[in-house]
């Protein structure tokens, strides 16, 4: 069994140089919390990943529109598992193991839900987080680099255009 999720942090005031923004989502995206990395659990330690064409070699792939009927199939052999010997005899597959199988596929499945989820929503958090950055280096004489010897495009050329920081 996994260890539950740890709570994020308590979000932090945005900073002094941060202006809000009218698009009230950029600010719940600027208020909301960051979860600290220590808080990502690594992979099992008994996991060792397997190079594509081992994987190619050994497992059938099964295409997306497939699954659900795959997971309904695998439902149908657990509710009537006297039916299916009958039916398949001695090629009749493991009940205990099509259960297993189930759960576990059930469990990832959950499991990469959440954790596509969270990537979204950091990566938002990451872009964020960047743009008054991205903003200030557009406002600067020079740009970001200090060896800049051409006039950086126009903040309303630059997709944070939208940001505004204050004056020094």
């Amino acid at each position: 069994m996994s260890k539950p999720m740890p709570k994020p942090r308590e979000p932090k005031a945005p900073g002094p140089c941060i202006d809000t923004t009218p698009d009230k989502a950029i600010d719940a995206i600027r208020a909301s919390a960051v979860v600290e990395p220590a808080a990502i659990p690594e992979p099992p330690a008994t996991f060792r990943g397997a190079p594509i064409g081992t994987r190619n070699q050994f497992i059938e792939w099964v295409a997306e529109p497939d699954r659900a009927e795959l997971s309904h199939a695998a439902d149908e052999l657990q509710e009537n598992p006297a039916q299916l010997a009958d039916d398949l005899g001695r090629r009749a597959p493991d009940v205990t193991t099509v259960s297993e199988l189930q759960e576990r596929v059930r469990t990832s499945g959950l499991s990469l839900a959440r954790l596509e989820a969270l990537i979204q929503a950091t990566k938002q958090q990451h872009e964020v987080a960047l743009g008054p950055g991205a903003a200030s280096c557009d406002a600067s004489p020079s740009g970001c680099s200090s060896t800049a010897t051409t006039t950086p495009p126009s903040r309303a050329a630059t997709p944070h255009h939208r940001l505004r920081l204050p004056a020094r």
